[in-house]
């Protein structure tokens, strides 16, 4: 199996943010990325990246409850081409960067490239 297919899988499994944040940290993604006007900023380096360089590898919507509302979360799994695992989390609310739906857009349509082109970025991320 690969690991893009794994991971997205796995994140399938889980209903709650806190434990898929929790299986993926074991697994060592210990990165948090946030959008910039560039890209993507690691936090814990400061290392900027485009979206075209980030590699995403699985995906998950959580739904949470805060007293009477609901919010949406989107977990995104990721890698750079230097090999950091981290992730992406979109809160959904009105002030977020505006940036952030066009990055991730970029992102997902190299993650639904054909296959081999998949298997070509997947390999250089690993």
């Amino acid at each position: 199996m690969k690991a893009r297919e794994g991971t997205r899988m796995i994140l399938d499994e889980f209903k709650d943010l806190e434990g898929a944040m929790a299986f993926l940290l074991k697994h060592h993604y210990h990165y948090t990325f946030q959008c910039t006007h560039q890209g993507w900023r690691c936090l814990e380096t400061q290392q900027e990246y485009t979206p075209e360089e980030m590699v995403l590898l699985g995906c998950q919507r959580f739904q949470q409850k805060r007293g009477t509302a609901r919010a949406m979360t989107f977990l995104y799994a990721v890698s750079t081409p230097d090999g950091k695992k981290g992730v992406i989390l979109d809160n959904c609310h009105t002030y977020a960067n505006p940036h952030l739906g066009d990055f991730l857009v970029r992102m997902k349509l190299q993650y639904l490239q054909p296959e081999a082109t998949r298997k070509k970025v997947l390999e250089a991320a690993l």
